[in-house]
């Protein structure tokens, strides 16, 4: 497997850096149409909107994100034992605390204070953060269920998990909490693979997981296309194919101590920072403000395929940016390092 003297998993900063430029880009295209034009340009783009909703990668970016973290949290188990009080702590400041400070900063630079993101839905794409964080706790509680020494166990398990998240947002809204069944089954489903990863490396090809996992991905999506959100259980086969694909290309590659290396190495570890000003910096870029002051209605009507890609694009950078000054800074580091 890619990785360095320090144990830094190449393969995953490049899956990182793969999921959130999905989501950047995703959400991009959402502004297209999402009430922030007139209605007739707004039109243009709903096709575009709902063909990289239906059939994009998004529908396995944000699993992989998900699953990501519990590979992780995977590796740290194995380290060394945790107890339940350090994990609500270390994640609480890792996560819930930018959630609540970004929340505020959100909701002052957008002129819309409510108290309901602090006890009920969240705020805007910032859902992300408390759900991640519930699912630390649970997975941690779950934990010797999951890697348990007995297959048909942790199997078991996993799958259950996987059934409940089928089962639709049946939990109260509080704080994230109601978000937690639907995802726990790919954090969990993380947790296990770091321990059962040479099952797949050594039984199998990765060539062969590859193309079996995208042939799975391209025909379900096709046959049944299901919208990012909607859990069914054709939809999470489809994801299930879509990220063991994305896993063994992504091992495929032959890392060296290159630029190409150290330029994935720095941008991965933005990616926190990129989620969390993304979908801010796309407010503002595409603001009636920014309207008044540049043609974007024209842009958008005369460029239906260059404007969306060059926006989000713009909302890349511009968020790297904003990420890379601020981890700059002694309270960045800490929010977002």
């Amino acid at each position: 497997m890619p990785v360095n003297c320090k144990g830094y998993r190449y393969d995953i900063a490049l899956l990182r850096i793969l999921c959130i430029v999905v989501v950047v880009f995703f959400h991009g295209y959402g502004m297209m149409y999402a009430n922030h034009f007139p209605t007739d340009v707004a039109e243009l783009y709903r096709q575009q909107y709902e063909l990289i909703n239906q059939y994009g990668l998004i529908n396995s970016a944000m699993p992989m994100f998900v699953f990501i973290s519990g590979f992780l949290f995977g590796r740290q188990l194995k380290r060394k034992p945790l107890s339940l009080v350090k994990v609500i702590k270390d994640k609480f400041v890792r996560l819930m605390v930018p959630f609540f400070v970004f929340t505020i900063f959100f909701m002052l630079t957008t002129n819309s204070l409510s108290w309901e993101p602090f006890y009920r839905w969240t705020y805007w794409h910032l859902w992300f953060l408390p759900m991640l964080f519930w699912c630390f706790i649970v997975t941690y509680l779950i934990h010797p269920l999951i890697m348990n020494n007995r297959a048909w166990v942790a199997i078991l398990t996993l799958l259950v998990l996987f059934a409940i998240s089928l089962v639709g947002k049946v939990v109260p809204m509080i704080i994230g909490v109601h978000n937690v069944h639907l995802w726990i089954c790919w954090f969990a489903f993380g947790t296990w693979f770091c321990s059962h990863e040479h099952l797949i490396t050594k039984g199998f090809s990765r060539n062969l997981v590859a193309i079996c996992g995208i042939s799975i991905y391209v025909i379900v999506s096709y046959l049944v296309p299901w919208e990012y959100g909607s859990n069914n259980l054709m939809g999470t086969i489809a994801t299930l194919g879509g990220i063991l694909a994305l896993w063994s290309m992504a091992n495929m590659i032959t890392w060296s101590d290159s630029m190409w290396t150290k330029f994935v190495i720095t941008l991965s570890g933005a990616s926190f920072g990129i989620y969390i000003f993304h979908n801010w910096v796309e407010m503002f870029m595409i603001s009636r403000t920014a309207q008044r002051l540049i043609p974007l209605d024209y842009w958008a009507i005369e460029h239906t395929t260059l404007f969306p890609l060059l926006f989000s694009l713009m909302a890349f950078i511009i968020s790297w940016g904003l990420t890379w000054l601020l981890l700059k800074t002694r309270f960045g580091k800490f929010l977002i390092g």
